[in-house]
């Protein structure tokens, strides 16, 4: 016995053609390439990442003469810490700008000649801080405006004081600025409690080459200083007075 289908019947059997169907497998479709194409980009992205920490240097274990030891964890050649940008400016300002008798310090200045201009040892000792194209310049106006004749013969000392150290701004890779504001107290034989002088300076700071230096055995404190703002890899680049409020 043979059945017969009717049309009607065999179209209700067989799977939809229609609009609707091809639509679903469209966007079936569309799932399934965005799926692949997010896939693909997380397994470039795995790859790079994975590329990335395998090219970076591995820390290295640094042993001393003495024996002790200590991880050295490679950094770019240009950063410097912001905390030593400010010290390397603060520790110049006040070998700077403090010279003559100072009892408040028990320091008592001693004089150096520098192209035949006498100059404070420690001003001498913190200008090698400068760049080559800044220093000579700067201990030139040094000599003519602030270590003056009656300076040089111990009328007038200065002790500087420190309020605030800005915080560094990067103004390109390797390079900040620093403001400095402070006050130096003057004092002379005929005032010898001294006025207070506002004193503020802004110093454009470079990122430098260390100097492989040898310290003697028993080293002047000005060898030591000069060595100890050295190997701070810093630079002064450029200094320039700040207005007064």
């Amino acid at each position: 016995m043979i059945a017969k289908l009717q049309p009607k019947r065999l179209r209700k059997l067989l799977p939809s053609t229609g609009t609707d169907a091809r639509s679903k497998g469209s966007l079936i479709m569309l799932g399934l390439i965005v799926s692949n194409s997010l896939t693909l980009l997380m397994m470039f992205w795995l790859a790079a990442s994975v590329s990335r920490i395998a090219s970076r240097d591995a820390p290295t274990l640094v042993q001393q003469v003495g024996g002790q030891a200590f991880i050295a964890k490679p950094i770019d050649y240009d950063y410097r810490d912001p905390q030593v940008l400010q010290n390397v400016a603060r520790e110049w300002a006040l070998l700077n700008f403090s010279f003559g008798d100072l009892p408040q310090i028990d320091h008592q200045t001693e004089q150096v000649s520098y192209e035949g201009t006498n100059l404070p040892e420690q001003t001498v000792t913190a200008s090698y801080l400068f760049t080559d194209a800044t220093r000579d310049a700067y201990l030139k106006g040094f000599a003519e405006n602030i270590y003056t004749t009656e300076a040089q013969r111990g009328g007038l000392s200065s002790l500087y004081m420190p309020y605030r150290i800005s915080a560094p701004r990067q103004l390109e890779p390797g390079r900040w600025e620093i403001d400095v504001v402070g006050s130096r107290l003057i004092a002379t034989p005929s005032n010898p409690s001294g006025e207070m002088v506002p004193t503020n300076v802004q110093l454009q700071l470079v990122a430098a080459e260390v100097p492989l230096l040898a310290l003697e055995e028993d080293p002047s404190d000005a060898a030591k200083t000069t060595y100890r703002l050295l190997e701070s890899g810093i630079r002064i680049d450029k200094i320039t007075a700040l207005k007064q409020d």
